[in-house]
């Protein structure tokens, strides 16, 4: 029986015990029998109405609720027309599971995540109602793909779409982990690739073997680049052969194998903590400090435990196959 037969029924029962059976509780089932309604329905419909004087549901009491009303009316302000926050983020806040945030919006609520839908990003010269200033942003990270909003038609244009313009000006960031730590970066800011000098200067001399003499004096590692061109020009190795820096010669340095190297995993960890929340960098100088001050936050013992099973892994992969390490 649906919630508005229900009713339809409360209020029937109550007229007729009142109206036609005079206050008998007995007429008043008999009557109703007929309909085939058993003698507790009739019985439980006319003892709450004649304690509580009416026919309509009333709150129950329950399982507290884990949001109150003053803390999802702040969430509801909070996210209308926003995005980069997850429910992840919100349920460390309020001390709940991410799934209790999600069912509090749906149920007590009109606020909704929706999907960011690509857009160009317009300057000044191109659309004159586009007012944003050019920013370099992470319209693709995961976190910044949902936008939340009570009405989709009145979210501003910045919100719901995820604007991007061609060849955007993008940085090149070196970086060398072991289960030690992870060196100084450089970040290349050039629009031209990194040549095999650059390399040699700012990310082997400047960078790595400092961190090598730092971490590991006693030689128990090995150089493990990727397979750019600018790693394995005449100049750098010579450089790693004179520093008796042991490294993986690039004709038995597999390509494509990103479930085992765990400095892949670590690019999608910094790219999350520099785009969190929707963050929008408004020149290059301002992503590269932002890229520092991220690294600076990275965990070490996470980094350690990146790097802890590499070998077995990469054991595994040879007597098994690539693919038995990808999860």
């Amino acid at each position: 029986m649906k919630k508005d037969e229900r009713e339809t029924l409360r209020l029937r029962v109550v007229n007729f015990y009142h109206d036609a059976a005079s206050g008998d509780l007995k007429t008043t089932w008999n009557f109703f029998k007929r309909e085939g309604c058993c003698y507790s329905t009739i019985y439980r419909i006319i003892q709450r109405y004649l304690q509580f004087k009416t026919t309509k549901d009333l709150p129950r009491s329950g399982r507290p609720r884990k949001l109150s009303d003053k803390q999802m009316k702040t969430m509801a302000r909070n996210l209308n027309n926003k995005s980069g926050i997850s429910h992840r983020v919100l349920s460390i806040h309020y001390n709940v599971h991410y799934r209790t945030i999600g069912r509090n919006l749906k149920q007590r609520t009109n606020i909704r995540p929706r999907k960011r839908i690509k857009a160009p990003k317009y300057v000044k010269e191109q659309e004159k109602r586009a007012q944003k200033k050019l920013c370099l942003s992470g319209v693709d990270i995961p976190g910044n793909s949902l936008y939340y909003t009570s009405d989709p038609s009145t979210a501003p244009a910045n919100i719901k779409y995820k604007q991007y313009q061609k060849s955007e000006p993008k940085v090149l960031v070196w970086l060398a982990i072991s289960a030690k730590g992870c060196s100084k970066p450089y970040i290349h800011k050039s629009k031209n690739a990194v040549t095999g000098d650059v390399y040699l200067k700012q990310c082997i001399q400047r960078r790595l073997i400092p961190f090598i003499d730092q971490y590991h004096p006693q030689q128990e590692f090995i150089f493990w680049p990727d397979l750019a061109k600018a790693h394995y020009t005449p100049q750098v190795l010579h450089t790693l052969q004179e520093k008796n820096i042991p490294f993986v010669p690039r004709e038995k340095n597999l390509p494509n194998i990103p479930q085992v190297r765990p400095v892949e995993d670590l690019w999608g960890i910094l790219k999350q903590k520099v785009y969190a929340q929707n963050y929008e960098a408004k020149s290059l100088d301002q992503l590269a400090r932002r890229i520092r001050e991220k690294i600076k936050e990275l965990d070490k013992r996470m980094i350690q435990d990146m790097m802890f099973d590499i070998r077995s892994k990469l054991r595994k992969m040879w007597r098994e196959g690539v693919f038995t390490t990808c999860h």
